[in-house]
């Protein structure tokens, strides 16, 4: 077999191993055993949060569009990035965006907001201006939710909210939740999964070593995956789900009745009209 067609056997290959994984995508990620401690999603109200939210004209936008509907809550969801010892809303490392804080404050405190931690928090100085950043800035706010693809960040999270070294802070923010995001982990029990996961280890998308256990509040999980027999696996275990992206009526449709905590969207104003006809009729 020429080069060329064992790139093209190995691409294929990691195609049909991503699809059984995004399938089955109630399942835990990397073997990482999640502990929910509570379900967030209690009121039964879907969370529906705004895709990439990162500048302070886009969040007066989606501020704007807030809905009063008994099963629609608006929210934001922001990427963030460390750098230069300050925390920044970016996709990119490096890239422009306002500061953290700056961020926070134009939010209105009855807005629930996701918080995309990127590779550059896979410090303990990154994770821990973070928390010391929140227990400033919504320790009295309900729902702020710090979600990542790289476990080890979150696992640093779960460390040092309960590290003493930060003094009251594990103490004063009760409703700061965290999200591990499944789309692109493969679980390790699918085929090519550890050769996965040695290319992500070398190109540090999992923020650090693997913890065996991790206990958080939700999974992010595309919204193919979503169908009420993988909530329930989840819901079981006190884990929530969201779900990932969903800009049209389809997705909409197939989440209903699947006891998802929320969605990501970069339609906002589009899906939360359809939720709220969805649960009107």
């Amino acid at each position: 077999m020429t080069g060329y067609g064992m790139v093209v056997g190995l691409v294929v290959l990691l195609g049909l191993s991503s699809t059984l994984g995004l399938a089955l995508g109630g399942w835990p990620a990397h073997g990482v055993e999640l502990r929910g401690p509570t379900h967030p999603a209690a009121d039964g109200r879907w969370r529906v949060f705004a895709h990439r939210t990162n500048t302070l004209e886009d969040l007066a936008r989606v501020t704007r569009l807030a809905t009063t509907h008994s099963r629609v809550v608006l929210g934001v969801e922001v990427d963030v990035q460390f750098r230069s010892g300050r925390l920044w809303v970016a996709h990119d490392r490096g890239a422009d965006g306002p500061e953290l804080n700056h961020y926070l404050e134009q939010v209105p405190d009855e807005m629930p907001v996701v918080l995309e931690l990127k590779t550059s928090l896979a410090t303990d100085d990154g994770v821990e201006a973070l928390l010391e950043l929140l227990a400033r800035t919504r320790s009295a706010v309900p729902e702020t939710t710090l979600c990542s693809f790289h476990p080890g960040i979150l696992a640093r999270i779960e460390r040092l909210r309960a590290d003493s070294s930060l003094g009251d802070s594990p103490h004063v923010m009760p409703a700061v939740r965290t999200c591990l995001f499944s789309y692109l982990i493969r679980p390790r029990r699918y085929p090519l999964a550890r050769l996965w996961e040695g290319i992500a280890r070398r190109r540090g998308r999992l923020g650090g070593p693997i913890p065996s256990t991790l206990e958080v509040d939700m999974v992010g999980i595309p919204w193919r995956s979503a169908a009420a027999e993988a909530t329930a696996l989840w819901s079981e275990s006190g884990v929530a789900t969201i779900a990932g992206n969903v800009d049209g009526p389809r997705a909409v449709a197939k989440l209903g009745g699947s006891g998802i905590y929320g969605l990501f969207t970069d339609r906002p104003r589009l899906i939360a009209e359809l939720v709220a006809a969805s649960s009107a009729d």
